[in-house]
């Protein structure tokens, strides 16, 4: 049977870190990718950040050739980089202990990748193989897949939850709306940006956990 595993990983162990300590507000989600040797973190989102900062950041640490904003939306943006050398060792150690990366989202408190491994060995081998290389990831859920689709968290991140709930508790989704999303970032005490893409990303896993629980989760999208 195959096992979902959550491990979260301080930020500085990880790659991207100079974008949370000059955007400490930041959200990266990395796409969902199988890692290879060949591609490893092709692509990743950045939320509540300036794209040009971001883009300027990841460049003056030299770790990328090249860094492409593929595109931009209303506060995030799409980057695809180029890497020059391999990145943390955490997705070497996800491609050498053959797990697919199914989520990983980073911010300035630390990285939370979620992992499936067909077996549970192979959450072993990836253990084993970042203590050899110092870096310490805490076990935060392990459940077997088939539990994934009724626990009712649905891939939720507190923050996306509660602006969700506020949203419609609030009336938005009436025909016609009783509230408009300035209202409801001030009532977060955040950016009617940041507002706005807690709420796409909310729908996202909504739908991936809900309607399109039966594709294949790996399957090119």
């Amino acid at each position: 049977m195959a096992v979902i595993a959550e491990f979260s990983v301080d930020h500085v162990d990880f790659a991207l870190s100079e974008i949370f300590e000059t955007c400490p507000d930041a959200t990266v989600e990395l796409d969902r990718v199988v890692p290879t040797d060949e591609a490893l973190l092709p692509y990743f989102w950045v939320w509540d950040a300036d794209a040009d900062a971001v883009a300027e950041l990841v460049g003056r640490e030299g770790t990328v050739s090249r860094l492409e904003l593929v595109d931009e939306v209303e506060g995030g943006g799409l980057f695809r980089a180029w890497w020059t050398r391999e990145m943390g060792g955490i997705l070497q150690a996800m491609a050498t202990s053959d797990l697919t990366l199914r989520k990983a989202v980073g911010s300035a408190d630390d990285w939370l990748f979620e992992l499936r491994a067909e077996h549970p060995s192979a959450l072993s081998a990836f253990q084993r193989y970042l203590t050899e290389i110092d870096v310490e990831a805490s076990l935060v859920r392990l459940h077997e897949l088939d539990e994934d689709a009724t626990t009712g968290r649905y891939n939720l991140t507190p923050e996306q939850h509660e602006a969700l709930q506020t949203a419609y508790d609030r009336g938005y989704y009436q025909q016609p709306a009783e509230v408009d999303l300035e209202s409801l970032a001030a009532e977060l005490g955040i950016s009617r940006s940041a507002f706005s893409a807690r709420l796409k990303r909310g729908y996202r896993n909504l739908i991936e956990a809900t309607i399109a629980h039966e594709q294949d989760p790996d399957a090119e999208r």
